[in-house]
């Protein structure tokens, strides 16, 4: 049996997104030798523009979202997975890629989960989903404000947006999935880019990880000389084990395995 959330505890869940600002600063000055330190400052200031404008990462790229598809969906995981002071948001660990990169991904093996099967639910879902913020907003949703955002996310989840009345519950073994289950399948996209391991596109330096305070996998094997008999006793084993290194790096405060 499926549980609703109401919506009070949807937008609980969904919590607050960190509102990042910055600020700049300027000086003039007077008297004899303006001239010259007005000049120095806009060389200075022009190069450090230079440096800023060089350091700056490329923007995101993707295969699957076009530019506006893409927005639309980091509006969305923003509001799903907000940042705070110790916790990244989804868009700065990449979500949107991984969720781009799962809709085009191959299987691995022939019974594994295939989410090329969700595209035209994103696609279709996209679009009724700007048709509705239009509806409630007269604006699409990128356009909105958190507040706004959370309040059609709501809306949604409860069906009483309209066209959203009859939301149908995805499920894993089904080939299509409607438009109307596309704020339930974001979501679980959403949580898998934000856990899953980086190499599929999410959780850029395992940044989902470190907040969850997870430490990674890891394999504990045997030494050759522990192939060898006299074997010890599963106890005595068990007494004498050591974690191996971990792959991925000790976190500060990591958990145990």
């Amino acid at each position: 049996m499926t549980k609703k959330l109401d919506r009070r505890t949807f937008v609980r869940l969904a919590g607050a997104g960190a509102v990042a600002s910055t600020a700049g600063c300027g000086s003039d000055g007077s008297g004899d030798g303006t001239d010259t330190a007005a000049a120095t400052e806009t060389a200075t200031a022009t190069e450090t523009t230079t440096e800023t404008a060089t350091e700056t990462p490329a923007a995101e790229t993707y295969e699957f979202f076009d530019a506006a598809q893409a927005a639309v969906v980091s509006t969305l995981v923003d509001r799903l997975l907000p940042g705070s002071d110790d916790r990244p948001s989804a868009t700065e660990l990449s979500v949107v890629r991984y969720i781009d990169r799962a809709l085009q991904r191959e299987p691995f093996y022939e019974t594994a989960h295939d989410d090329r099967r969700f595209q035209s639910a994103y696609e279709d879902g996209i679009a009724r989903l700007q048709d509705t913020a239009q509806q409630l907003f007269d604006r699409p949703v990128t356009d909105l404000d958190e507040s706004e955002v959370d309040d059609l996310l709501s809306q949604i989840q409860e069906r009483s947006a309209p066209g959203w009345e009859d939301i149908p519950t995805p499920s894993p073994v089904t080939m299509t999935i409607p438009s109307t289950a596309f704020v339930s399948l974001l979501r679980d996209h959403a949580v898998e880019g934000y856990y899953a391991q980086p190499k599929y596109g999410g959780n850029v330096d395992l940044g989902g990880w470190r907040q969850a305070r997870y430490v990674g996998p890891f394999i504990e094997g045997y030494t050759p000389d522990e192939l060898k008999p006299p074997w010890k006793s599963f106890d005595e084993h068990e007494a004498a084990k050591t974690r191996p290194p971990d792959l991925y790096g000790e976190f500060e405060g990591g958990g145990e395995s």
